[in-house]
């Protein structure tokens, strides 16, 4: 049996002049995976890709050659992978009679001297290599109507591979690339596709049902170097955005240490020489009080001295404090059983024409710091309050419960989706010109409370929180301290001597 006698009572396609599917032999349905339903009426180039030859023949020139023969990929309706087989295009009458061949019968057919045909093995590596990769591949005509669409990548979006051919890729963008539409030239995914066409490659990114894909799109062209359609070539980088956004909060974090540490060294050198005064000062009014009378005007204005004395000491602690780390013993606490044992306390700081009043969470959770440290926090948190409002006012001290997530709630930098304990310290205060709404707080919201909120801020985030700062002219600042709740079971317990 000759080579070209083989298989040629198989099972056929017919075209018309225009070449379009006309005929489909039962036959052909398992072979190409494809129903005579969704193949009558389709071009040929919709139903499969050529590989050898890459471009399918003027079928004008077919008719008056009388045959032409090819390797291509049949392209199924049911989702399946494209197969590899050859076909033959054969003159029938006004129009062309398409049959599989196999490939061995097609190199048998070759002239000695062509290159052996392996459009198959190179097909397997391509599907091999796509499905590797978070992405996928696909081509399109002129007219923008997908050819072909394979790739691991294609499950992300909830398509199978071939699923979109015949479709129109302006049918998937929808009412932005739709023919005429307002914005047509500018939507990007279309104006590179054009530019593909053009001959121009172009690169993109968009985002599809969250995922963050980069498109690169270039010109698909024939033998001839015509240019025939486009090939695009769809990475997903959601994972690589999300390590990249990742960095940069890293590095935000970084400076923001770095900054506060500068800040530390600063304070501590402030600090020691500011603490030599004092010794010589306070050493000094110490002398000259043994020189005076008991009673005298002298001897209330040295003790008038001595109070400022103690301040200015009281100023010098908190900067050693800010300057380096204290000892840290964290443990199990119940915010709202601190706030109301130091109430008494705090309203005395405050002053008596400024009321201090709490809203305890009764249930609150626990959280896992050291609790000399949490008291020095209210303490400067409250003086900071006093100070804004001056005169007379208000002070609200407030523990919650708190959950943040990624949809309702998003937690404020640097925290993590989860369970807070809330302690809000609310003033009645002028506020800030500005409304202000930051996780970076400055060191003081009023000028001349120089370290006192770093301190703060420095001990919330040693115990694995944050503070947050909400302020608006007219009605008052909220300081909100943000530490992740723990069990008491469960909260590790500082080492003995630490």
């Amino acid at each position: 049996m000759s080579p070209s006698s083989v298989g040629s009572d198989g099972p056929r396609a017919r075209l018309d002049r225009e070449g379009n599917v006309s005929g489909w032999d039962r036959a052909l349905e398992p072979l190409w995976g494809r129903p005579a339903a969704q193949a009558l009426g389709r071009r040929l180039e919709q139903l499969l890709v050529p590989l050898e030859p890459e471009s399918l023949p003027d079928l004008r020139g077919v008719q008056c050659a009388g045959t032409w023969s090819g390797v291509v990929a049949l392209v199924p309706s049911n989702g399946n992978a494209p197969r590899t087989t050859g076909i033959r295009l054969t003159r029938s009458g006004e129009g062309l009679e398409l049959q599989l061949a196999p490939l061995s019968v097609l190199a048998a057919e070759r002239p000695s001297g062509d290159a052996p045909l392996e459009p198959g093995r190179d097909l397997q590596r391509f599907a091999a290599l796509l499905e590797m990769l978070p992405g996928y591949c696909y081509t399109v005509d002129r007219e923008l109507t997908f050819t072909s669409s394979a790739g691991k990548g294609l499950g992300v979006l909830n398509l199978r591979p071939g699923q979109v051919i015949g479709m129109n890729l302006r049918t998937l963008w929808g009412a932005s690339a739709a023919a005429g539409a307002p914005g047509e030239d500018t939507y990007e995914p279309l104006a590179c596709h054009l530019k593909a066409l053009a001959g121009i490659p172009s690169t993109y990114r968009d985002v599809c049902l969250g995922r963050s894909i980069e498109y690169l799109i270039r010109p698909l062209r024939s033998d001839s170097g015509e240019v025939v359609g486009a090939i695009g070539v769809a990475i997903d980088v959601t994972e690589a955005e999300h390590a990249r956004q990742e960095r940069e909060k890293l590095v935000a974090q970084l400076r923001q240490a770095q900054k506060l540490e500068a800040m530390g060294r600063l304070a501590g050198s402030v600090a020691h020489d500011f603490n030599n005064f004092l010794t010589c000062v306070m050493g000094n009014l110490s002398l000259l009080e043994q020189h005076v009378d008991p009673g005298s005007e002298a001897e209330a204005l040295i003790a008038q001295t001595n109070l400022a004395l103690d301040s200015a000491a009281s100023l010098t602690r908190q900067l050693l404090a800010f300057s380096r780390k204290p000892v840290f013993s964290p443990r199990p606490l119940n915010l709202s059983s601190l706030v109301e044992r130091m109430h008494k306390i705090l309203q005395r700081l405050a002053g008596a024409r400024i009321s201090v009043q709490t809203r305890c969470h009764p249930e609150l959770w626990s959280v896992n710091a050291d609790a000399g440290q949490l008291e020095q926090v209210l303490v400067n948190l409250v003086l900071t309050a006093r100070d804004a409002i001056g005169d007379e006012g208000q002070i609200v001290i407030e523990t919650a419960n708190v959950l943040f997530d990624l949809v309702a709630a998003r937690p404020p930098e640097p925290l993590r989706p989860g369970n807070y304990v809330a302690l809000a310290i609310s003033d009645s205060g002028r506020g800030r010109p500005e409304p202000a709404r930051r996780s970076d707080p400055p060191l003081s919201s009023d000028p001349g409370q120089g370290i006192g909120l770093g301190t703060v801020y420095s001990t919330v985030q040693q115990s694995g929180g944050t503070v947050t700062i909400e302020s608006e002219a007219s009605k008052g600042t909220t300081y909100r301290v943000l530490l992740p709740r723990v069990d008491a079971a469960e909260a590790p317990q500082a080492a003995p001597g630490s």
